[in-house]
Order: structure tokens, then C-alpha cells, then sequence
């Protein structure tokens, strides 16, 4: 080879890394900027995945036909959540307006307790004063537009999960095969079995979640109604809602509950603080392991990572979706790395028995 091919061949090497560099860095930012849609779609799957799931088990051990046991499904879903919104929902209300009105008093006497102690004044004077932190009525007021836009945004972004979610379940074959259809021939089976893992994690994940929601809200309500805490509906109502996104949730989901026991008495704050950390030693030791035997379990560290890199990088949303993101990676990470790359044998996320597949790799 001329010194002149030589040069030529280095310089389309050097351009293709260059051009494959930019297409890395369009990549990344397209994906930083649709990263709100991108998680609407995701969250759009989970719901797919939920109704799919139920909706594939009806049928099988019913006579009905798959569209509609899910037809079934939703309408029994619908039913239910009428039937519990008038129930229950007047009373949630009711308390959920007394706690939005208790909650301002009680950040006011939080401030006056810390103001009594010479450390912790200088720490409110370099830090923006609690009473700030409750909008004043001007502010209010001015922002009844702002409120009513965001809740027209919330509204329709649930909306289109809904959508995603109802569409994805009526024929979840189609969409699988559709994406299958994306990579070469010899790997298209390999790719409908990632899939079919991909679904049965998130499924396991959301049973086990809805199953910590329900114990843990239930005992939330339970616990603050012996206490004598007002709103103790409403309160557990937010426990459970937080108990979504772990080991954060739970945390964030105390601090109204604190609040509303420091308005009443010293005593009280401390019979709420240890009723929750009851309930999570109980979840953390009793709950999460029970369910986590038939459901999916990865390391704590991993999480608490995902969720702060995804709220940096999508706010609450991506820190709500960040628990089923890290998931599906380690799925896709046991199934593509360690599996088809190193031929290790590996208990994937959501199956509940050893796999002992064999590296099937064709000659090169």
C-alpha cells in the first residue's frame, strides 16, 4: 500500500470515529431533550404491561378471549375506582383540604422551635426562612392560572398513558413483533426472548409495588387513627402513593405526618415519628422480603442511585420511573452482557429459578 492509501485510509477512519462521535453526542442530546416524552412512553408500557398481564392471565384460566377479559379488566377497574372515589372520596377530600390548611401553622411553629436555639438561627439566617416556603395570598391568587394550566397538563399526560397503556394491551404481540423486526434475522428470537423478560420483570416489579402500597398505606391510616392524628386517611393516602418510589418515597411521605403531630404536641410528633420508622423497619424486614421472594429484589445502592441520576436529569417524573428504568437495564445488562457477551449463567431479574442456557455463538 502507497504511502498515499495509507493517508486516504487513515483519514476515512478518522472521519467515520468523528462522525460516529457526533451522531453519540445528537444521540445523547435528542435523548436528554425527549426525555419527558420518552419517560410518558415508558410509563405508557408499565400500564400495557399491567393490564396485558392480568388481562393474559384471565384468559387463561377463564373461557373468555383475551380483548375481552381486558375489556373485563377495565371496566371492572373503572368500577372500582368510582366505587371507592364515593366512598372514600368525600372524606379523603375533606381531610386533605384540613391538612393543607394545618400544614403552613405547622411549618410557622417549626421555624419559632428552631428560632429558640443560637446554632440553628444561624443556620436559617444563610437558608431561605419555612414561612417561605408557604405561598402567600397574593401569590396564590396570581398563580390560579398557572395551577390551572399545570393541571390540564397533568390531566392530559395521563391521558395519553392511558392510552399507550390501553393500546399496548389489546395486542401486545403486534408492537413486539414490530420492534423484533429492528434487528437481523438471527437475532430476531433472541430478541422476542428479551422482550418476553423485559415484560415479565416489570410485571413481578409492579405486583410487588402495589402490594407494599396497599400494606403500608393501610397500616399508615391505621396507626395515625389510634394515635389521634387528624387526617389519617389522607396521610396514608400519601404513604402509600409515595411508597411507589422507594426508600425516597417513604421519607418524603413522613414529613407532612410530622408536621401536623408538631401542631398538636411534643409527644405526639414522637408517637408518629416512631410509627413510621415501625412500619419501615417492618417493610424493610417483614413486607419487602415476602413479596420480594415472588418478585423482584435488586440492591438498595443501585436504586438510590437511579433515582438521583434521573430526577437530575427529568425532575419527579424520572425519579418516579427511575425503580422499573434500572430494572429493565440490569435485565437487558444480565441478558445482552453478561449471558450472550461472557456466556455466564445468571438468574435474571423476575424469573424465579436458575437459567442454564447454553452460549449459542455462530462461526465467524
Amino acid at each position: 500500500m502507497s504511502d498515499r492509501d495509507a493517508s486516504r485510509s487513515y483519514s476515512q477512519r478518522a472521519l467515520t470515529a468523528v462522525g460516529l462521535l457526533v451522531l453519540a453526542l445528537v444521540g445523547l442530546y435528542l435523548l436528554l431533550y425527549l426525555a419527558n416524552v420518552l419517560l410518558l412512553v415508558f410509563a405508557g408500557a408499565l400500564v400495557a404491561v399491567f393490564l396485558g398481564g392480568v388481562a393474559r392471565y384471565l384468559s387463561d384460566y377463564t373461557l373468555l378471549s383475551r380483548p375481552l377479559a381486558l375489556a373485563l379488566l377495565i371496566a371492572a377497574l373503572l368500577g372500582i375506582s368510582v366505587g371507592l372515589a364515593s366512598v372514600a372520596g368525600p372524606r379523603i377530600v375533606e381531610q386533605a383540604v384540613q391538612l393543607a390548611d394545618r400544614l403552613p401553622n405547622a411549618l410557622r411553629r417549626l421555624e419559632t422551635i428552631i428560632q429558640q436555639h443560637e446554632w440553628s438561627r444561624r443556620l436559617l439566617a444563610e437558608a431561605p426562612a419555612l414561612r417561605d416556603l408557604v405561598p402567600a395570598p397574593t401569590d396564590v391568587i396570581g398563580s390560579i392560572t398557572n395551577v390551572f394550566s399545570q393541571t390540564l397538563g397533568a390531566i392530559t399526560r395521563v391521558l395519553i398513558v392511558l392510552l399507550i397503556g390501553i393500546y399496548g394491551a389489546v395486542s401486545p404481540q403486534s408492537y413486539v413483533q414490530s420492534i423484533v423486526m429492528l434487528v437481523p434475522q438471527t437475532d430476531r428470537s433472541r430478541a422476542r426472548e428479551v422482550l418476553h423478560a423485559l415484560g415479565r420483570v416489570l410485571r413481578w416489579w409492579l405486583v410487588g409495588r402495589f402490594v407494599s402500597m396497599a400494606i403500608v398505606g393501610a397500616l399508615t391510616t391505621t396507626g395515625l387513627w389510634l394515635i389521634g392524628v387528624p387526617s389519617p386517611l389522607a396521610l396514608g393516602l400519601i404513604a402509600a402513593v409515595m411508597e411507589f418510589v422507594p426508600y425516597i418515597g417513604p421519607l418524603l411521605a413522613a414529613g407532612p405526618a410530622l408536621l401536623v403531630a408538631l401542631m398538636m404536641s411534643a409527644e405526639k410528633l414522637v408517637y408518629v415519628a416512631i410509627l413510621y420508622g415501625i412500619i419501615q423497619v417492618l417493610e424493610s424486614y417483614l413486607i419487602n422480603p415476602l413479596v420480594q421472594e415472588r418478585a423482584v429484589s435488586i440492591l438498595p445502592a443501585a436504586l438510590i442511585a437511579a433515582q438521583v441520576i434521573m430526577g437530575v436529569l427529568a425532575g419527579p417524573t424520572g425519579i418516579a420511573l427511575a425503580t422499573p428504568l434500572a430494572v429493565s437495564t440490569i435485565v437487558l445488562i444480565q441478558m445482552l452482557y453478561i449471558e450472550d457477551v461472557l456466556g455466564d449463567s445468571v438468574k435474571i431479574l423476575g424469573e424465579h429459578s436458575e437459567r442454564k442456557r447454553a452460549r449459542q455463538t455462530a462461526p465467524r
